[in-house]
């Protein structure tokens, strides 16, 4: 019984610690491309007004 009660244990463990680094990586993934978003908006109007003004 002892030895079920570890097994399940470990398991129990690594499922929660996987799915905490699953959140990590989708909580990043997705700050990662809003700022990309944000940075290629920017970079965008930036660009629009420069030609506007070689224009």
């Amino acid at each position: 019984m002892v030895v079920v009660v570890v097994v399940v244990g470990v398991v129990v463990v690594v499922v929660v610690v996987v799915v905490v680094l699953a959140v990590v990586v989708v909580v990043v993934v997705v700050v990662a491309v809003v700022v990309v978003g944000v940075v290629v908006v920017v970079v965008g109007k930036l660009w629009l007004q420069g030609w506007q003004r070689i224009g």
